[in-house]
């Protein structure tokens, strides 16, 4: 596939990402350090190299799988024995008690996991009214103002009260954990695979900037 130049607010969401990255793996950019990488394997190879943690030959999704399997079996909703990976979370987490559930298994583990969401189509029709509400500012102000001050708080208790699953099997959510907080899913604490690192990274942004995958390993951005 042809490298194809990003616009500039495709790269900009990159940047805006950037800061993401580096809580996740625990490093720091100086401002200058990636002014002159010019396609997303170089920025690749740019994060791996700050990235100074141990490295241990081990799987982490493997590792994810343990933990997220202690946890169902702890909290009570799966016991081990009958643990696999195409389990559906349809069925391990009815729509009744989910948002519960949720919160105990988050708890147990020790970090969130984005795995709720409300309604696409809704959340989805309220971004597109608050930008347009943004575009009224400059062409009806009032109409505007009253857009953006319905609007916002709305997607804001949608989302709190989302209970749509943002994974269907375990293997799903085993690949969510690992994706999101790659750290925190290995079992040997401060350790990294840099066998897995572009893949963790490739996977974490193609899906925080929607954006196909093959697209994104693709693109260059000078």
């Amino acid at each position: 596939m042809e490298k194809r130049k990003l616009d500039n607010w495709e790269i900009e969401n990159i940047e805006d990402s950037i800061q993401s990255i580096e809580e996740m793996f625990q490093i720091k950019f100086h401002s200058e350090e990636l002014i002159n990488v010019s396609d997303f394997n170089e920025l690749c190879d740019v994060i791996i190299e700050e990235i100074t943690l141990e490295d241990v030959d081990s799987c982490t999704k493997q590792q994810a799988f343990y933990k997220v399997r202690n946890v169902f079996d702890k909290v009570g909703i799966k016991e081990k024995s009958t643990f696999t990976l195409d389990n559906s979370l349809s069925e391990l987490l009815p729509r009744s008690s989910r948002k519960r559930l949720v919160k105990q298994i988050c708890d147990t583990l020790g970090f969130d996991i984005n795995l709720l969401f409300p309604p696409r189509v809704l959340y989805q029709s309220l971004i597109y009214g608050i930008l347009i509400s943004f575009v009224l500012l400059f062409i009806k102000l009032q109409i505007g103002l009253i857009g953006i001050v319905v609007l916002i708080p709305s997607m804001i208790i949608l989302s709190k009260q989302g209970i749509e699953l943002n994974a269907s099997t375990i293997k799903e959510l085993v690949e969510l954990i690992t994706r999101e907080n790659y750290l925190k899913a290995r079992s040997e604490n401060g350790t990294v695979n840099r066998k897995e690192l572009k893949t963790v990274i490739t996977d974490w942004l193609s899906d925080t900037l929607e954006m196909n995958k093959e697209e994104l390993i693709n693109a260059r951005f000078i």
